[in-house]
């Protein structure tokens, strides 16, 4: 009987270790899926000449944005009425703002690392976006609204701005264009988690006047599209590859 007894319980520990796998266990699993995962995503010259030629992109993008933004800012635009800024009274809120957009954002890319296709689609739809940007912000020439309150974010001074206060990059919100590139790639079960931030970043950009309220708009709407037209392109040649969204 004692016997009987010693040997049950390893077979109850292991059976329990597998009802319940240790957290070492659980990061081995995925660091495993997430080398598989690409392991396979570069087997296919459609993915890897698409990711090369996305970084190659970025970089011209930075480069010609450190150009552009400077001359977008000596130029003078119009000035818009916008009733829902009337509204809001204006406060510097650009750090609170900096963490509430850029935190949630590098957990979104930690969870988008194991879905190669999702994340290639990711980078290229706000690369499409950014340079989208550049050209309407060219083609319509905007004051800032008033009471605009520069936001300091030091990321897109570095990249973008050339360390220079940038206040007429207006039509269409880079910010929330790229938040809604990730809503859009995020799966069901994490959607109301990204309109909750998408809220309250609009909500400190507005409260910051750094964009007239029909230029959140508009990112909103023009988001999707890039989104699908990026979707049906990369279908040609990655629909064996997972994505994050499914």
């Amino acid at each position: 009987m004692d016997t009987d007894q010693h040997t049950d319980l390893p077979q109850t520990s292991l059976r329990t270790e597998h009802l319940h796998p240790t957290a070492e266990n659980v990061a081995h699993s995925k660091l495993k899926h997430l080398k598989q995962a690409w392991k396979t995503a570069f087997q296919i010259p459609f993915f890897c000449w698409n990711a090369l030629l996305t970084l190659i992109a970025g970089i011209v993008l930075a480069y010609i944005a450190q150009l552009f933004f400077p001359y977008i800012q000596q130029r003078h635009g119009i000035t818009l009425y916008d009733p829902l800024l009337q509204l809001i009274p204006a406060h510097d809120v650009s750090l609170l703002l900096f963490a509430c957009l850029y935190i949630p954002m590098l957990v979104w890319l930690t969870m988008l690392i194991a879905y190669p296709r999702s994340l290639l689609q990711v980078l290229m739809s706000i690369i499409a976006l950014q340079t989208l940007r550049l050209i309407t912000i060219w083609a319509i020439p905007l004051d800032p609204p008033q009471n605009c309150i520069t936001l300091r974010d030091p990321l897109v001074y570095i990249l973008a701005y050339h360390h220079l206060p940038v206040t007429r990059d207006l039509f269409f919100s880079g910010h929330t264009a790229t938040m809604m590139v990730f809503y859009l790639a995020a799966p069901k079960n994490k959607k109301h988690l990204l309109i909750i931030w998408m809220a309250v970043v609009i909500l400190l950009l507005l409260i910051q006047h750094a964009h007239y309220s029909i230029d959140i708009l508009a990112a909103i709407l023009i988001a999707p599209a890039i989104w699908i037209w990026m979707e049906i392109y990369l279908s040609r040649g990655l629909n064996g590859l997972p994505t994050w969204e499914k």
